[in-house]
């Protein structure tokens, strides 16, 4: 064991993709879940072990349905130029991301349900589902929000500066600077090296013993820098990580989802258009992978959601009008072994070979908007909450923030209009439309060494990725 800490140790934390923008709106992709939760404040943290942490918010009340809440802000709360988060900050703040979401139509589970929230036009409006009085915010829904602190402490609701948005569009002016309202603030950020700093300023918030003061982010390939970390964050199986000197810290079980999402489906002069052309395809590349040995998921929800269960495929189909290119983005290859990076490759190959068609893989457009012209599928990743789904499910189909799934017929919107929808019936749509192919069901989360000098009993397991608030140095 190392005895060597001091105020300048780094905590070295591996994680695979580098984060792209510090824009909260940007917040759903699991790498800025990352990098990024501690930079930003909520008003309230769910990663605390066995509680809901005060963070700009130091106390909080409702009325008997919880239609209304109330909540006190903590005047000492700064962000790091100083300046003191103020109720009016905070309005601003929330108000943007709802301005952005009422622009695009999109649904996030909380914001649209304040009263008036339709009629928001401008940062700047008074609306009368958010009041603010000195010290203290009111929010009044259209229903009961009995969840609402669990809602606001995600990470898009996390508060900013207003220097950091253009205060009349609500767009964000630079994606690698931010005025920080977190514990920690970026010091460091070009190409391949990406580090958090603590803030003193806000030391009276979390106590100075043991903190970590520095958190430097790696994101090498070489499996040998990989293990020079103090925590990895990677799935639960893993060969690659050697079991006598790792731990799986995290404790949640299969909550993570591995899937194909068709990008042409919506294009009528593209074969993908075809339900039946892309019911077939999704046969062959299931036949594909269990060539290779690996047992296709065909849920698209895990399977320990109540209710939920798997779907039977034709495993003798075949096609054989496909001749020509057909492009799929890139995937991780494996470090060591037969990993799935390999498994998938095997069979992308052979499913090109089953159906005519050339392989070609390509890089990730800059823009995102780009991806359906640029792919005919993805290979994409997500997760859902297994205990309560419902958020998160309408979440992935109305939040332009969230990962925007399909649904051709708008059968799955009339399912989520409801209050409480058959989380077995939105998955039989799914898959009846083919559009998605689910591929398995997995455990993320983080790696610690078994010799490590890192402390996480304050650290809620059940939480992913991680806020480093909650983590010191024994």
């Amino acid at each position: 064991m190392n005895n060597t800490i001091n105020d300048s140790s780094p905590l070295i934390v591996w994680t695979r993709f580098h984060p792209t923008s510090t824009d909260p709106m940007k917040y759903d992709l699991t790498v800025h879940h990352i990098t990024m939760r501690s930079v930003l404040a909520s008003l309230v943290s769910t990663y605390k072990s066995g509680e809901i942490a005060p963070q700009i918010a130091k106390k909080w009340s409702k009325n008997e349905d919880a239609t209304e809440w109330v909540v006190e802000i903590d005047d000492n709360w700064t962000f790091e130029n100083g300046e003191k988060v103020s109720t009016e900050t905070i309005k601003k703040s929330l108000q943007r991301v709802l301005l952005l979401k009422n622009r695009t139509k999109s649904k996030s589970g909380l914001l649209e349900f304040l009263l008036g929230a339709s009629e928001l036009k401008s940062i700047d409006d008074n609306i009368e589902g958010i009041s603010i009085t000195k010290g203290s915010i009111k929010f009044k829904f259209i229903k009961p929000m009995a969840q609402f602190l669990e809602k606001i402490s995600f990470g898009i609701y996390g508060i900013v500066h207003p220097d950091d948005y253009n205060q009349k569009t609500g767009e964000w002016i630079d994606p690698k600077k931010i005025i920080a309202s977190g514990h920690y603030q970026i010091f460091e950020w070009s190409n391949d090296i990406f580090k958090l700093r603590f803030r003193d300023d806000l030391v009276n918030k979390l106590s100075k013993g043991k903190r970590i003061n520095i958190i430097h982010f790696n994101f090498s390939k070489d499996v040998d820098q990989i293990h020079k970390s103090d925590l990895i964050i990677k799935e639960r199986i893993n060969p690659s990580i050697d079991k006598n000197k790792w731990r799986f810290a995290s404790t949640v079980l299969d909550n993570s989802i591995t899937y194909v999402k068709v990008m042409k489906w919506n294009n009528v002069k593209s074969i993908f258009s075809s339900k039946k052309v892309r019911a077939k395809l999704r046969n062959i590349f299931y036949k594909s992978l269990e060539d290779e040995g690996f047992t296709v998921t065909t849920s698209f929800f895990p399977l320990s959601i109540r209710g939920v269960s798997n779907f039977e495929y034709e495993k003798n189909d075949f096609y054989d009008f496909f001749n020509e290119p057909f492009t799929s983005q890139p995937y991780f290859t494996s470090l060591s072994g037969k990993e799935l990076g390999d498994i998938y490759k095997k069979g992308f190959e052979n499913f090109g070979k089953k159906i005519n068609a050339t392989i070609d893989i390509v890089d990730y457009p800059k823009d995102e908007r780009d991806a359906e012209s640029v792919f005919d599928i993805q290979f994409l990743t997500t997760g859902v909450v297994i205990d309560y789904p419902f958020d998160d499910i309408k979440f992935m189909f109305l939040s332009e923030q969230g990962i925007k799934l399909p649904d051709e017929t708008g059968e799955i919107m009339k399912l989520l209009s409801k209050e409480n929808f058959s989380v077995q019936d939105v998955n039989s749509l799914i898959w009846d439309q083919a559009i998605i192919w689910p591929i398995r069901h997995y455990s993320t989360g983080f790696w610690i060494k078994n010799d490590s000098n890192i402390n996480i009993s304050e650290l809620n397991l059940t939480a992913h990725p991680i806020d480093f608030q909650f983590i010191k140095w024994k």
